[in-house]
């Protein structure tokens, strides 16, 4: 069985999983049907991908992750290692993973990652990194933020036998057009705010870190 088939054999134990605990999804009507798509969302713990993942009314999707969850075992790495996934090596500018990444999206499919590059330990959003804007402008294919929130409490809400809630939330996808005559790094920056600012707005203010003035003002 190819990994592209156990994607939906995987979504549903996921779902099954999830309705454990009180599961928000809001914003589906923000997802688009066909056509390549980036799916952009914050990142705070091992189960962001998972849920955002089984929350999607569409698949398969190809997630970004970092190197390491391929070579050592974890449950996330586990639920990875059956779908298609780029391995990141983090750190440095990985041109084989983003070459990997804009085959995908060239062929029309989808693709998840978190821009923030690394898992936000203080539950705030970090400054995005720009390889999601990279992508984006290079494919044409639109970015479709994802919001996800309170599943970073799910297991020690289970431990002491609270009933865990979290939401997932979609917002309109981000459309970044190439600017002739506008130097490509400052077309990075710009693509990367409206990407993390679109994203912050879909959070509570407690999770918008970087972002919250940004947002509030």
């Amino acid at each position: 069985m190819s990994r592209t088939r156990l994607y939906w054999p995987m979504r549903a134990l996921l779902r099954a999983l999830f309705r454990v605990g009180r599961w928000h999804v809001e914003g589906l009507e923000h997802v688009p049907q066909e056509g390549p798509l980036i799916v952009a969302s914050n990142h705070l713990n091992l189960l962001d991908a998972p849920l955002v993942m089984a929350s999607l009314p569409i698949g398969p999707i190809t997630v970004m992750a970092k190197a390491e969850y391929g070579r050592w075992f974890s449950p996330a790495g586990w639920v990875l290692r059956t779908v298609d996934v780029i391995f990141v090596n983090r750190g440095q500018v990985d041109r084989r993973a983003l070459r990997a990444a804009l085959r995908v999206l060239q062929e029309g499919g989808r693709l998840g990652l978190a821009p923030e590059g690394t898992r936000s330990r203080h539950g705030g959003l970090q400054r995005g990194r720009e390889g999601v804007a990279y992508l984006a402008l290079r494919t044409g294919a639109p970015v479709l933020p994802a919001a996800v929130w309170g599943h970073e409490r799910f297991v020690a809400d289970l431990r002491r036998g609270r009933r865990p809630e979290y939401w997932v939330r979609f917002g309109p996808p981000v459309r970044l057009e190439p600017q002739p005559g506008v130097p490509r790094g400052l077309q990075l920056a710009r693509g990367t705010e409206r990407i993390m600012c679109a994203l912050a707005a879909l959070l509570p203010p407690a999770y918008r870190g970087v972002y919250a003035d940004a947002v509030d003002g």
